[in-house]
């Protein structure tokens, strides 16, 4: 199966869930690779053709307080839990499909906040996107990871060809609102704006690598580059966030993400239960 069969597998896949999930009155939403695909159907898209998808995985949200209720959907959809454990940002869960001997499909489920190098700002669940965190949190997501791979640029790239940033509400728009306040607000902000410069910087010099082609409008996208940029050096700032920035980086501005710990035994028993 080619990159784009599996993305429109997984794709179609994730909108299932959260269709039976939402019958359920489940709060479920994707991100990661597919959930920025979800809102990339032009030359956005053309960009993501180029993505490999090595693995049949898909990444979801979903509140804390519902995870007996998200397990028994998970089990009762067919699905088998692999194992769970913590991560920074709450309870981690995982599972795999395997229908009729076919290649596996994992589902990594995070519940409570998404918080990995950085914390994503909620809200994770509104009315504008029933399958797909917002579009502002998905470029969060992929601009506060501290080690970037191509992937992770590709999707930079894909979202940065087809959004613009802007103050208003808008499904589709990039909101500096949430921008300002995640990059210019707090002593953790100095981290997270840290980081996403650092991945601005590093995109920029990814776009100038590549040829320029109508479907990969580099000077557009190098622009929304500088936009970003501008909001993280020219907005003003807080004074916890000038206190951080005195103390730089001798001191870890951002989590670090170990593999979710897995205990089997709990595993094979919670999976008979809640």
């Amino acid at each position: 199966m080619g990159p784009n069969a599996k993305a429109d597998f997984l794709a179609k896949l994730a909108k299932t869930l959260i269709d039976g999930a939402t019958e359920q009155k489940i709060e479920l939403r994707t991100f990661g690779g597919i959930g920025i695909r979800t809102h990339c159907q032009g030359i956005g898209g053309n960009a993501l053709a180029a993505r490999p998808y090595k693995n049949y995985d898909l990444d979801f949200v979903a509140d804390a307080s519902r995870i007996p209720s998200v397990h028994r959907f998970m089990l009762g959809s067919g699905l088998e839990m692999a194992e769970f454990g913590e991560y920074p940002g709450g309870e981690y869960r995982l599972y795999k499909w395997q229908p009729n001997g076919e290649t596996a499909c994992t589902i990594d489920i995070y519940f409570g906040r998404l918080r990995f190098n950085h914390e994503v700002p909620s809200p994770y669940f509104d009315r504008d996107n029933q399958y797909t965190l917002p579009i502002t949190q998905l470029l969060l997501s992929k601009l506060a990871i501290v080690e970037l791979n191509e992937k992770d640029k590709i999707d930079i790239i894909s979202i940065l060809a087809e959004h613009e940033l802007g103050d208003s509400k808008g499904k589709e728009i990039l909101q500096t609102r949430i921008l300002k306040k995640v990059w210019c607000r707090g002593w953790k902000s100095w981290g997270t704006a840290r980081t996403c410069l650092l991945n601005i910087h590093a995109v920029r010099d990814y776009v100038h690598g590549l040829l320029p082609t109508e479907e990969l409008p580099a000077m557009q996208i190098c622009e929304k580059l500088d936009e970003l940029e501008g909001v993280i050096l020219k907005w003003p700032k807080s004074f916890s966030w000038k206190v951080r920035k005195l103390l730089g980086p001798k001191i870890a501005w951002f989590n670090q993400v170990q593999p979710a710990k897995s205990w089997t035994q709990k595993s094979a028993n919670l999976a008979k239960g809640s």
